[in-house]
């Protein structure tokens, strides 16, 4: 049967090379050459006309455990974190159930929540574009088969603290109800929840390889959790979950963690910059994401014109929670974005 009620929407892409692709929370650069010309050397024709094996996920997969100091049997692979979240959906939902989500938040949760017949209780943002995780379970009832939470929180990079995270671990578990926490963003700020993963059996965990990773294109993310439940994940996995050229660029990646390292401080070191030096014709928000919202003293025109004029991808005709105007812009940040935000005239 058809459901008229789950409602996608997709988005055009703009420019994607390197420096102009600040719309998608990617890495905004591309690699040095010399260092992807390393990756390609290793490819072979096997690599895209044979089916990966499993022993090569399990490479992978030791090499995340590894990375996230847990054992091998607390890791699930997937097609991106969208998938692994789409597929913890389908491991807890309860038709005619209900989830807890922020909004605004990923989209995804909303649609997953469709999909699988979950009504969303949605927890809004204060006025400092954060909120109290009480907030939260005061929306948990007895049909909520879900919490989700993501840490940062997107789209504004708030950052619960790890003794946040506990608590609502240990809420949640007393009323046997799974914590999904959204890890996408963690490596631009905030404490990694992995070490609470063998004390509580309700969270789980998601993380990805498309943000400060870049590898957004190989679509590859997985699920940390307890054994129990990545074994039932992994009942549900796609046969292959990932291509055998993305097993060999994600092994790449993880032998050379100091690619994502450098790339990180560089956003960081960037973001503080347009911070100190952005003057009073501009408001904004920035969190531990790899983007700034953005508005300027006549509703970002000026600042449309300017991007548009070199060229740059970015989102605009944004709304801010408790702001009138109606288009922020949500900007990426790369190496000297800040001296071009600096040339807007007005």
């Amino acid at each position: 049967m058809r459901d008229l009620s789950v409602i996608r929407k997709f988005g055009k892409r703009g420019h994607i090379e390197s420096g102009l692709r600040l719309d998608m929370g990617e890495r905004a650069l591309d690699f040095p050459k010399d260092v992807f010309q390393d990756f390609l050397n290793s490819l072979s024709q096997e690599d895209f006309i044979c089916y990966p094996s499993e022993s090569d996920y399990n490479s992978l997969t030791k090499k995340i455990s590894q990375l996230n100091n847990v054992p091998s049997s607390f890791v699930n692979l997937n097609f991106g974190s969208d998938q692994a979240i789409r597929n913890i959906f389908e491991l807890c939902a309860v038709s005619d159930g209900e989830v807890v989500i922020n909004d605004p938040c990923f989209p995804m949760y909303k649609v997953y929540a469709d999909i699988f017949n979950l009504k969303c209780e949605t927890v809004h943002y204060d006025a400092d574009l954060d909120f109290d995780l009480t907030a939260m379970l005061r929306k948990v009832n007895d049909k909520t088969n879900m919490v989700i939470l993501a840490n940062p929180n997107s789209p504004f990079g708030k950052v619960k603290s790890m003794s946040d995270i506990v608590f609502l671990c240990r809420e949640l578990q007393r009323k046997n109800i799974t914590l999904l926490l959204d890890e996408a963003y963690i490596d631009f700020g905030g404490e990694s929840a992995t070490s609470l993963l063998s004390i509580y059996s309700n969270l789980i965990i998601c993380k990805t390889f498309s943000k400060a990773w870049g590898a957004a294109g190989v679509r590859c993310g997985y699920t940390l959790s307890q054994p129990l439940n990545i074994s039932q994940l992994e009942k549900i996995r796609p046969s292959f979950p990932t291509t055998g050229a993305s097993l060999k660029y994600l092994m790449f990646l993880l032998d050379r963690p100091y690619l994502k390292q450098n790339y990180v401080k560089e956003v960081l070191k960037e973001k503080n910059k347009i911070i100190k030096t952005l003057d009073s014709r501009f408001s904004f928000h920035y969190g531990a994401v790899s983007w700034i919202h953005l508005n300027d003293v006549d509703d970002n025109f000026s600042l449309d014109k300017l991007l548009q004029t070199h060229n740059i991808s970015y989102k605009n005709g944004l709304r801010i929670p408790y702001d009138n105007r109606k288009n922020w812009i949500r900007l990426g940040i790369k190496p000297g974005i800040s001296d071009l935000l600096n040339q807007c005239e007005f």
